[in-house]
């Protein structure tokens, strides 16, 4: 029980910081679609893509091997510098030369707005190893408030140049440089990484350990990066950047599914790690990823449902064409979830190569139906890829993982589930108010008919504390 115990305890701890993240990505889309143009938010978007893919390409994806193997030294005081040495000293030297050429690269476009675009992306990779180191050591307090931190920043400064200096895209830029440059400081600071880091303690043998763990997770993170986002690149080659701002803007309010079960996964994987060499670790995969099938579903239905209401009230400018999009992309983001779970797995078993594999297969087929059909059914094709790619990517995880753990899932429930969640997608198209209240009351209903012992087991450990603290001030 203590494991669910600590898995549920530090979830909670990972959502309230990331509640911030989300709710200022609520009040920074507006924001956004209000004061750059579409094609300014269409590069803007462009630029995010391009991030995606730098970062784990030119650091060979070394944060994964820090998070991993500090949490195995955390009693070695010794072995954390090593660790933690070798991998900025890597990281930063080779985020220069990268970053550099990248700079070559970007003609066409302004010196000012290449020098804060190339700025952003060497300090996103610091931000994320420094995330990783404080995972590893169990510093979440640390990683939650650096998220918070910058989130909240980023609000007050987003409003600040756009809103008020109405400086557009490269006002946009600042903005995100300053934030991640105060969260930046602050995390070095309070992780006391002065102490760790040292030129003397960086290790090749080291550097050799942690690459052969995390480089077979490039392929994984590029093939990632085409399921997720090539669909925005063939948008814009085949229908414009303003089709690509529309597809962009479909894919907000979806994401915030993908933000939930990210919060759950950055615990999970730490748990995952910590029960791998469990007796029964099998009962207890099949327990967690039972329940998380359950919980997606779940709020899946309550999202798809709520879409007509969030929509009127988010989505500013013509972005009508975004509303048909967003309870397919949804679906596909609900299979990402559990692909990503099982990946948590392969993680923890340290059996890295097969995620790079099923990744990269459900790429290919993502990218050729996007080529195929763009031309014929628009914004669709790139949609439905992406449900179709993710599907390929969990089913072959589902099946290849059993050659190392068995995990058990109710599938005949799990199905009647999947048909409830099409149904309330079909009441959303009908666009009728009437209906979508009765789609809200079903989803509700059908979340907690879904997660009754979850809700159950929540409200008495909250009424346990509660009661324990009105014990203590006694």
């Amino acid at each position: 029980m203590s494991r669910q115990n600590d898995l549920l305890k530090n979830t909670v701890i990972l959502g309230i910081g990331y509640a911030v993240p989300a709710i200022v990505s609520f009040l920074t889309l507006p924001l956004y679609t209000a004061f750059l143009t579409q094609t300014e938010y269409g590069m803007y978007d462009l630029i995010t893509i391009l991030l995606s893919l730098v970062m784990p390409t030119m650091t060979l994806q070394i944060k994964t091997s820090v998070f991993r193997f500090l949490i195995e030294s955390r009693e070695s005081e010794e072995e954390r510098k090593y660790y933690i040495s070798t991998a900025y000293l890597f990281t930063v030297l080779i985020s220069f030369l990268s970053i550099a050429v990248l700079f070559v690269l970007l003609s066409g476009i302004d010196s000012l707005t290449k020098g804060l675009i190339c700025f952003y992306i060497f300090q996103e990779v610091l931000i994320d190893l420094s995330k990783q180191t404080a995972r590893g050591s169990g510093m979440l307090n640390k990683y939650i408030f650096s998220v918070t931190l910058h989130s909240v920043l980023l609000l007050v400064l987003a409003y600040l140049f756009l809103a008020v200096f109405k400086m557009g895209l490269n006002g946009l830029l600042i903005a995100l440089n300053v934030a991640l440059l105060v969260s930046n400081i602050y995390i070095f600071l309070s992780l006391g990484l002065k102490n760790y880091l040292s030129i003397w303690k960086y290790n090749t043998l080291y550097l050799k350990k942690m690459l052969r763990f995390s480089a077979p997770m490039v392929p994984n993170s590029i093939s990632l990066w085409i399921v997720k986002l090539s669909d925005r690149l063939v948008v814009t080659v085949f229908l414009g950047i303003e089709a690509n701002a529309i597809y962009s803007v479909a894919n907000k309010i979806p994401s915030l599914l993908s933000q939930v079960v990210n919060v759950f996964n950055l615990s999970w994987q730490e748990n995952a790690s910590l029960a791998v060499n469990d007796k029964d670790v099998a009962e207890y995969y099949s327990d967690i990823n039972q329940t998380t099938i359950d919980i997606l579903l779940g709020t899946s239905a309550i999202l798809i449902a709520s879409l007509p209401f969030l929509f009127k009230i988010l989505i500013k400018g013509a972005y009508e064409q975004a509303y048909n999009q967003m309870p397919i992309l949804i679906c596909g983001i609900f299979f990402s979830c559990l692909s990503s779970c099982y990946g948590s797995i392969y993680i923890a078993l340290k059996k890295t190569k097969f995620i790079g594999v099923t990744s990269a297969i459900g790429a290919i087929l993502n990218l050729v139906i996007n080529i195929l059909f763009i031309n014929k059914i628009g914004l669709y094709a790139a949609s439905l890829s992406t449900v179709i790619s993710y599907c390929l990517i969990y089913f072959s995880r589902v099946v290849q993982l059993r050659k190392y753990i068995e995990i058990h899932l109710k599938w005949k429930k799990n199905c009647i589930s999947f048909i409830v969640l099409l149904i309330i997608c079909a009441i959303y198209y009908k666009q009728n108010s009437f209906g979508n209240m009765i789609a809200f009351l079903m989803a509700v209903i059908f979340f907690f008919i879904l997660n009754k012992n979850v809700c159950k087991s929540f409200c008495s450990q909250c009424i346990s504390k509660i009661e324990r603290r009105k014990n203590g001030s006694k």
